[in-house]
C-alpha cells in the first residue's frame, strides 16, 4: 500500500472524532454557554486518553470473528465505547461551566 493512501487512511479515524467534537460544541452551545471547540477538541483526546477508549477499541477489533453474532457483539461494544467518550466531554461542560470545562486528573494525581 502506497504511503500517502495509508496516512489518507489513519486520518479517517480523527476525522470521525470530529463530528463528535463538533456536535458537542454546538449542543454545548445551545443548552449551556458558548464553547471554543479547541477545547472540547482538547477535552475530548484527553478524556479518551484518560479512559484508555484506543485500548478498548483494539481490544473489541481483536475479539473472535467467528459469525455474524461475533460481527454484532463486537459491533455493540464498538457503538457503546463511541457513545461513552462522546457523552463524556459533554458531561465536563455541563458539570463544570466556565473558561475550562473540567480538569483530568491521571491516577497518579498528576494531570
Amino acid at each position: 500500500m502506497p504511503n500517502e493512501l495509508a496516512e489518507r487512511i489513519a486520518a479517517l479515524l480523527n476525522v470521525y472524532a470530529l463530528l463528535d467534537i463538533v456536535d458537542v460544541t454546538e449542543l454545548a452551545e445551545r443548552e449551556l454557554e458558548e464553547r471554543d471547540p479547541l477545547e472540547v477538541a482538547a477535552l475530548y483526546y484527553a478524556l479518551s486518553e484518560h479512559l484508555g477508549s484506543n485500548l478498548g477499541l483494539t481490544s473489541v477489533s481483536n475479539l473472535e470473528r467467528g459469525n455474524r453474532w461475533h460481527a454484532l457483539a463486537r459491533l455493540a461494544l464498538r457503538d457503546d465505547l463511541y457513545g461513552s467518550l462522546r457523552r463524556s466531554p459533554w458531561t465536563c461542560c455541563a458539570t463544570a461551566p466556565g473558561a475550562t470545562a473540567c480538569r483530568i486528573r491521571s491516577p497518579s494525581g498528576n494531570g
